[in-house]
């Protein structure tokens, strides 16, 4: 095992390692990990096609949870 802050897994990981490493920051906001995770799942999809087509997030804090899902047409490649 290994510590780490950041794992990237699944089949569309191979795509987006590079991306992980040069964009994880341990202090970020939740807005920018939000747009972080956004991101490497937009650009997995991009690449991989089986990584879905769609995006479903939930946000967990001790005030809610906030599912949102956001379809592959609405994606932003960056």
């Amino acid at each position: 095992m290994q510590k780490q802050n950041c794992a990237v897994g699944g089949s569309g990981g191979t795509f987006i390692k590079g991306y992980a490493v040069e964009n994880y920051r341990p202090d970020m906001t939740r807005d920018e990990a939000r747009e972080f995770i956004q991101n490497a799942i937009a650009l997995a999809c991009y690449n991989d096609g089986s990584s879905g087509g769609c995006i479903r997030m939930i946000t967990i804090t001790e005030a809610a949870i906030q599912r949102e899902f956001i379809p592959y047409t609405d994606f932003k490649k960056k």
